[in-house]
């Protein structure tokens, strides 16, 4: 049954305010106002997950029948989520889930995994061109709290084609916030010398020689350290011959004086790999 002109201007006025009480732009009252509405305690343990569509070319904006695939996402969504607590606006829709007990973790972010491929995998069949992105908050206890939840949600996503460069997994298409480590606390730097300072030497002189020599030394560690230090993955990876990822080992030793069977310089250089992906989005 089609709503009257007043439900939907109801209706919008409603997603508004549950996207203002994600945001936390609402007042105390109003917070408890939208909550009470949604069935939202302050005991409950929740988590924002933002589903966000991204057209695949260049200029970034979606085609008339990629907008209509987007409606088509948010109603596959709702088969799956609870309609009470999704709301939608632009390109995304943000779901709030609130905890089961019965539930885990592991199982809860298994289940965003299996959704997102469904959707993605359908998506692909409708040659929609759409990347379909899924990004995870933090747990947050009451509905207070869930502008941070949502804030690391959207910082997941601003951040997700970083982190499949950084973990070598061009697929890499849901990422949990929670499951970030130092990558969380580098992002609120906003300073270039500040981070650079978190950057061991080491990896500095290669990242220098690179840039010189318009060379792959930098790649290659990347992509060595993603792959155990497999030079026979790592060949595979580049698609060059293992004598040549060999060669550029010795390269990056030579310049650099990288131990890698020293645990604790490597963790070092792949912070500082982190690092130099953050940087260059600057």
């Amino acid at each position: 049954m089609r709503l009257s002109a007043e439900e939907e201007l109801d209706k919008k006025y409603q997603k508004d305010l549950e996207y203002q009480l994600l945001a936390g732009t609402l007042s105390s009252e109003e917070e408890d106002e939208v909550a009470n509405i949604l069935g939202l305690n302050d005991t409950d343990d929740l988590r924002v997950v933002t589903f966000r569509l991204l057209p695949k070319n260049k200029s970034g904006r979606f085609t008339s029948e990629q907008l209509r695939q987007t409606e088509i996402v948010e109603k596959e969504l709702l088969r799956n989520l609870s309609k009470k607590y999704t709301t939608s606006n632009t390109n995304q829709i943000i779901y709030i889930y609130k905890k089961d007990e019965q539930i885990s973790n592991l199982q809860f972010r298994l289940g965003i995994e299996e959704l997102q491929k469904i959707i993605q995998n359908n998506l692909d069949k409708r040659s929609a061109d759409i990347d379909f992105l899924v990004g995870i908050g933090k747990d947050v206890k009451g509905y207070s709290a869930l502008k941070e939840s949502f804030s690391d949600s959207k910082t997941a996503l601003k951040y997700i084609h970083v982190i499949r460069k950084i973990i070598g997994d061009e697929d890499k298409s849901v990422v949990d916030c929670s499951k970030l480590g130092f990558f969380r606390t580098f992002v609120k730097i906003s300073d270039k010398e500040e981070l650079l300072s978190c950057v061991p030497e080491s990896l500095q002189k290669l990242y220098e020689f690179d840039k010189q020599k318009n060379g792959e030394l930098v790649d290659t560690l990347e992509c060595f350290l993603n792959n155990k230090q497999s030079l026979k993955q790592t060949s595979n990876k580049l698609f060059v011959h293992y004598r040549t990822v060999s060669y550029r080992l010795e390269k990056i030793k030579e310049i650099s004086s990288m131990d890698f069977d020293n645990p604790t310089e490597i963790l070092a250089v792949r912070n500082g790999l982190i690092i130099y992906r953050l940087i260059e989005t600057m």
